[in-house]
């Protein structure tokens, strides 16, 4: 992996968030708010920590709040869309797809902010961020590899999505081979089907043979492991095989109301309980399915509603761009943010107001010294690859 030349002028525009023609604003949105979710799940979490016995009683805004880390399914399923569309587009058009430029595409978008958090957290400069130090070395090494989905994410919790994603990143263009080259899509949708329904299966034997009902045992066992999670990377395949094979048709109206369906359904049940609160086979098995399909039904709409102006783009379009390093920084800066808000106040504003400064101005750098400069060179090795005719 090589850096972008230091001697290379910036481009024009860029420190901004200019809209780019192709691009559909939805998915911005809907990325948007996957972030925001985990923003407030630990940013609440925090706040109930430090205040402990004075924390505020819980209302369906805490409930909300502390329901925030389903935004990571929502990343997944999006995650998963992308992905599939990408590779099917490939696929159709060259029957072939290149396996150095697949990968250094995703070398680049993913490994050079993660690396340099995590370099940044291991030699303690994050202020106030402390983590065990014990075995760091080995530690770090297994980061690196991304296996902290199976190993403990204990540098940075965060970190272990990543693991999983890049299982997915690997796996992806095997899978969508196998999708294209049924015989016909009713044998692909079986195959989805099957898949969608493997870690649901896996977790039901699992929970009915050594249940947990600890939050950090059950999420060791339940929510990180590669293995557990597919539900909403199947989902984000699924549907982008249904779309690109045309095999699902909504109108505008159709999608509008899929949409607010969808999106009032998941509030509302996001709202009226804290899911992991205690944990029953239920949570373990059920729960991650339908969080995969109702975000799965909001990203099926977004693709419909692509030529429908997404109102509040200027707020949308620079958090989606900022989502990833966001996801990167926001946990080791919370110490800092609690710390800085006077105790007695962190139930009330002041606690958001420095959080949200503190993170969206960490992120900001991040992504314009470490992330976008390899997002760009990525983008002029497969714009050089369009031009040869080889992508």
């Amino acid at each position: 992996m090589t850096s972008p030349s230091r001697s290379e002028p910036l481009p024009r525009g860029y420190f901004s968030f200019p809209e780019v023609a192709g691009q559909n604003a939805w998915l911005d949105v809907l990325r948007s708010v996957a972030i925001l979710l985990v923003l407030v799940r630990h940013g609440e979490r925090a706040i109930t920590l430090e205040a402990g016995p004075n924390a505020p009683a819980s209302g369906p805004l805490h409930v909300l709040f502390m329901n925030g880390w389903v935004g990571v399914d929502l990343f997944l399923v999006l995650s998963g869309y992308l992905i599939g569309k990408s590779l099917i587009r490939t696929f159709d058009a060259d029957n072939t797809i290149s396996v150095q430029t697949y990968f250094r595409a995703r070398v680049l978008r993913i490994a050079p902010a993660y690396l340099f958090v995590l370099l940044v957290i291991v030699a303690g400069a994050f202020p106030l961020y402390s983590f065990a130090q014990e075995d760091l070395g080995r530690r770090t090494l297994y980061h690196v590899l991304f296996l902290q989905d199976y190993l403990p994410a204990d540098i940075n919790v965060v970190f272990w999505s990543l693991g999983v994603e890049e299982k997915f990143y690997l796996l992806a263009p095997l899978l969508l081979l196998c999708l294209l080259k049924t015989a016909k899509p009713i044998h692909a949708i079986a195959i989805l089907l099957a898949l969608f329904l493997l870690s649901p299966t896996i977790k039901f034997v699992q929970f009915l043979t050594t249940p947990q009902t600890a939050y950090e045992s059950f999420f060791a066992a339940f929510r990180s492991p590669f293995h557990m999670s597919l539900e909403p990377l199947v989902a984000g395949v699924a549907i982008s095989y249904v779309r690109e094979k045309k095999l699902i048709q909504l109108s505008t109206r159709s999608a509008w109301l899929l949409l607010a369906a969808a999106t009032i359904v998941t509030t509302l049940w996001l709202m009226s309980h804290e899911f992991l609160a205690a944990i029953t086979l239920f949570d373990a098995t059920v729960q991650p399915a339908f969080i995969a399909l109702l975000f799965g039904a909001m990203v099926l709409s977004a693709t419909y509603l692509k030529p429908v102006t997404a109102p509040g783009m200027t707020f949308w379009r620079p958090v989606s761009r900022l989502s990833y390093s966001l996801y990167l920084v926001h946990f080791p800066l919370i110490s800092l943010c609690v710390a800085v808000a006077p105790v007695d106040q962190l139930a009330g504003a002041t606690f958001w107001v420095v959080y949200v400064v503190v993170t969206f101005a960490a992120s900001t750098w991040l992504h314009f010294a470490v992330e976008k400069p390899f997002l760009l060179l990525k983008d002029r090795q497969q714009g050089a690859l369009h031009a040869m005719g080889r992508t």
